[in-house]
């Protein structure tokens, strides 16, 4: 939702209005993106070639890069957030965004927890949740490296059309435990960039 930025989708306008009984409603003039979203490509397709992975993925991590350098965090980002416009792709969904940030070690009182697991609940998507959030009590921290963590969860599926704890769950997540399918094969350095993350 930044001008100038052509990896998120643009905000032109907005408009929010005091409700009578409480509450607001919010209005957003957003950018329209004709080509859907990386979802409605991946359902016409059996699977990405290496160089449209690429493009897709690094569109996304200037969108993540921008955010980073503002401040903010996505926690949301998932292929269903991504839109094209036919020319570019473009992160959207700023529903989950956030400023806040706990540093590593800091305990957090139970009401926290409680707090922060049903944000934690209601603003991010399961499969790309980073071992910090999935395990609130060890006191990792939470940062923008859960938006890293997702982009590595986004690059798998972009490749393999499933996330790498689909299967497995939690216990898998907080110990970093996947594998890669041996299709489609993709090139050394883009299964070793997975790794990475």
């Amino acid at each position: 939702m930044s001008r100038g930025n052509p990896h998120i989708v643009q905000l032109y306008d907005h408009k929010i209005t005091a409700l009578p009984h409480g509450g607001y409603e919010i209005l957003l003039l957003l950018e329209y993106c004709s080509q859907g979203s990386v979802v409605d490509l991946m359902n016409r397709k059996k699977s990405f070639n290496e160089p449209e992975i690429i493009r897709i993925f690094s569109g996304i991590c200037q969108a993540v890069k921008w955010l980073h350098l503002n401040g903010i965090i996505h926690r949301d980002l998932k292929v269903e957030n991504v839109l094209h416009n036919g020319t570019e792709f473009k992160l959207c969904d700023f529903g989950s965004a956030t400023k806040q940030v706990i540093p590593k070690g800091v305990a957090l009182s139970m009401e926290q927890i409680r707090l922060l697991s049903n944000d934690i609940n209601k603003y991010t998507t399961y499969a790309y949740r980073a071992p910090e959030i999935c395990d609130l009590y060890h006191t990792k921290g939470i940062n923008s490296k859960i938006d890293i963590w997702a982009l590595g969860i986004f690059l798998y599926k972009l490749c393999f059309f499933t996330t790498p704890f689909e299967e497995s769950g939690k216990l898998a997540i907080l110990n970093g435990k996947y594998t890669i399918p041996t299709t489609p094969v993709y090139s050394k350095n883009l299964l070793l960039l997975i790794r990475k993350f």
